[in-house]
């Protein structure tokens, strides 16, 4: 007989497979919603839209990285780094730390997200 973790892991991992079919479902019917009222306009709001939620899923993911003490030259966390520091260099620089905790994670996700709101809005 099973354990009952195992069983949990499958139930869990059901779940996330359901959830992500789900996602990518939606999004194949948003890009194809965008070209056909939009054309180029909307294909390109739907890129800059994916582009931006990598980059804050890569912000999410550099939070938590720094919380369970995952090295940044891990292989399953290096893609984060590369694509995050670009930005969060610079605003380290500007940004002071508050006691040991870093915010340039937090600015940098709705500095992005406002930004990116202003230009989907211009396409």
């Amino acid at each position: 007989m099973a354990p009952w973790w195992a069983l949990g892991a499958v139930v869990v991992g059901g779940i996330v497979v359901l959830v992500l079919l789900g996602f990518v479902r939606n999004q194949m019917a948003m890009l194809a919603t965008a070209s056909a009222v939009r054309g180029g306009r909307g294909i390109a709001q739907v890129a800059l839209s994916w582009a931006v939620g990598l980059f804050q899923l890569a912000l999410i993911v550099r939070v938590i990285m720094s919380w369970i003490r995952v090295s940044e030259f891990s292989r399953w966390v290096r893609w984060a780094v590369v694509i995050t520091e670009p930005l969060l260099r610079p605003l380290r620089r500007v940004i002071p730390n508050i006691g040991f905790i870093d915010i340039t994670p937090i600015v940098a996700y709705f500095l992005v997200y406002l930004v990116s709101g202003f230009l989907i809005a211009a396409l």
